[in-house]
């Protein structure tokens, strides 16, 4: 049996905040391949829209798998 084309809903949370007040707090569900699908957390550069400054964009990945 060929699980590769087989997909599974995930959930994405993804946390930033900034010094300047600046917060966001999103989740994001979709489906990904269930090779790709497993748990993960990292965190990942990027930069505050409202003033510019560096930040470290918390991500965390659940999968929902059947």
């Amino acid at each position: 049996m060929d699980d590769g084309n087989k997909t599974v809903p995930v959930t994405v949370t993804m946390r930033v905040t900034c010094g300047c007040g600046h917060a966001e707090d999103e989740t994001y569900d979709f489906d990904m391949p269930s090779g790709d699908a497993g748990p993960k957390e990292t965190y990942e550069p990027g930069t505050c829209p409202k003033c510019g400054a560096p930040v470290r964009i918390y991500l965390r990945r659940t999968s929902a798998l059947q």
